[in-house]
């Protein structure tokens, strides 16, 4: 018969933990976050570029233009990181709030914080 938590304590004693990375020393697990943080953004960025290509703003994806979303790819990913950093979020959590940020863009990011100045910024 399968047993689940027979199953789970031998991988917990193959690897030592189910999170082996987080054995590692703190700048290893830095670096590997910003690496998947990253790879999100560059997720993020090609698919506001495949939405602009299929809506015809551009006419092919790899373009000269497409060199032109790296500094905002770079930037966005290390808000995102800063961000999530500060506000201790998952991995996970992380990874998503990275591709929604570099698919929607500094431009978006400055209209919404703008706004919301306008309307009063933070509560006194």
């Amino acid at each position: 018969m399968f047993d689940l938590h027979q199953l789970l304590a031998k991988l917990r004693g193959l690897t030592g933990g189910f999170m082996p990375w987080k054995h590692q020393p703190e700048w290893l697990q830095m670096a590997i976050s910003m690496f998947w943080i990253a790879v999100a953004g560059v997720m993020g960025v090609a698919a506001k570029v495949a939405s602009e290509v299929k809506s015809g703003e551009r006419e092919k994806f790899f373009t000269n233009k497409l060199w032109l979303e790296l500094p905002a790819w770079a930037v966005m990913t290390i808000v995102s990181y800063g961000f999530t950093s500060w506000q201790n979020l998952s991995p996970g959590q992380s990874v998503g709030l990275t591709a929604v940020l570099c698919y929607l863009g500094p431009r978006a990011i400055d209209v919404a914080v703008s706004a919301w100045l306008n309307r009063g910024g933070p509560s006194k």
